[in-house]
């Protein structure tokens, strides 16, 4: 009975001109043509979906970050979740730029602000542009996320930020990193490394008239070029370990109402024995410890306060010409020493100083004293709190101290 059925539904349709076998074959593949159209076309509408998504999303973040955002749409998930790749933020003349291989974007969602997180990538960062007031750009960017919930969450994870600071490169890697609109109304951010045993830190703040970035931990070997200008480039040569913090911003106010737009607040060392021989100043040798504030307009001579001392537990050596050179750059006047061969050991470095661009100024820590003391013996230098000299003048003196060391190792 249910052959005959078969042969009779056969029959009515036109694969009865066709023996059975061949017919059989022919509707499976009847069947597969049609699975696969319908594939195709399921395809063709998830591509098609994608890329619109890829477009509106693409205007999203580009509007929300002020900045040309590329990447490539990779996959949709729960809605409002989407995964991205090859991710790129910025580029432009005067921009930062962000790579990153992929990411995360997650839309506004129960109360919570839309979020991007990308992973894996670099940022380069030029720390002088942070010495500039706010752009447009940025002042967009600061508008958007207080107008609007679509961005206001942003994080990085296995980064490697590279800053930059005229020649000088400081690069941080293996970073985790994460900046949020605050309650106040800024953006504020902070960068560390992942590393063990890793002290750097960056963090940064965007505000209407405002911003900075401060790098801090240590050691800070580029720290060198920030000096050079202000403590003189020898010296900042010789500084090592500088450790502490450093801060470019739009403006700095100071005690004085300057509006500085950098400043570092350092400790370092100081070997003795490393200051190049063509300063003049003679032989020393002693590890110091070096505490610095430093404050001004990037690239140009600022401001300091220094303190140095010997490093606890050691002791130094000075020879009776350091001794002399030394008491000239401070007051203007040869010492008298029995002695021009001998070398005198010192147990306490102590000098404190206030400098200007114009001044330096010596000064002193409470109840302590302020030069260089031999062990149980009388002070081989005294530093008087302040006296006061002009900049050009300790100048000069240094130039001359330098004259005489070349004409008595000339040939």
């Amino acid at each position: 009975m249910t052959t005959a059925k078969t042969e009779l539904r056969r029959r009515r349709s036109l694969l009865w001109l066709i023996p059975e076998r061949a017919a059989r074959s022919l509707s499976w593949l009847v069947v597969a043509v049609c699975v696969i159209l319908l594939v195709l076309i399921i395809t063709h509408i998830r591509t098609n979906s994608l890329d619109r998504q890829q477009t509106q999303l693409t205007a999203l973040l580009s509007e929300r970050l002020c900045s040309q955002v590329d990447f490539h749409l990779t996959k949709v998930g729960v809605p409002g979740q989407y995964r991205l790749s090859d991710v790129l933020v910025g580029g432009d003349a005067g921009e930062a730029e962000l790579r990153a291989t992929s990411g995360t974007y997650v839309a506004p969602r129960e109360g919570l602000a839309g979020q991007l997180d990308l992973e894996g990538g670099t940022w380069v960062l030029d720390l002088k542009n942070w010495t500039k007031p706010p752009g447009p750009r940025l002042l967009r960017l600061l508008q958007e996320a207080r107008e609007n919930d679509d961005l206001r969450c942003f994080t990085l994870s296995n980064f490697t930020v590279e800053l930059r600071l005229g020649s000088s490169r400081l690069t941080l890697r293996g970073c985790i990193g994460r900046a949020d609109l605050a309650p106040g109304g800024e953006i504020r951010g902070r960068i560390a490394e992942a590393a063990e045993g890793s002290r750097l830190t960056l963090s940064f703040l965007l505000a209407d008239n405002l911003q900075s970035v401060t790098i801090a931990g240590g050691p800070l070997p580029w720290m060198r070029e920030f000096l050079s200008p202000t403590v003189g480039g020898p010296l900042a040569a010789c500084l090592t370990d500088t450790d502490g913090q450093f801060t470019v911003a739009t403006r700095l106010g100071t005690a004085a109402g300057i509006r500085d737009n950098s400043k570092a607040d350092l400790t370092a060392a100081l070997d003795l024995s490393r200051l190049p021989e063509e300063l003049g100043l003679g032989k020393m040798a002693g590890k110091l410890d070096v505490s610095l504030k430093v404050w001004g307009t990037l690239g140009r001579p600022g401001s300091f306060t220094a303190h140095a001392t010997l490093a606890e537990g050691t002791t130094g050596t000075v020879s009776a010409d350091a001794l002399r050179n030394l008491h000239t750059l401070l007051t203007g006047k040869r010492m008298l020493l029995p002695s021009e061969d001998k070398e005198y050991a010192f147990n306490t470095f102590e000098i404190s100083l206030l400098a200007t661009p114009e001044h330096l100024f010596t000064t002193t820590q409470e109840g302590r004293s302020s030069g260089i003391l031999a062990p149980g013996g009388p002070p081989l230098l005294t530093v008087s709190p302040g006296e006061c000299l002009p900049i050009g003048e300790l100048l000069r003196r240094l130039d001359e101290l330098g004259r005489r060391w070349k004409e008595a190792h000339s040939s």
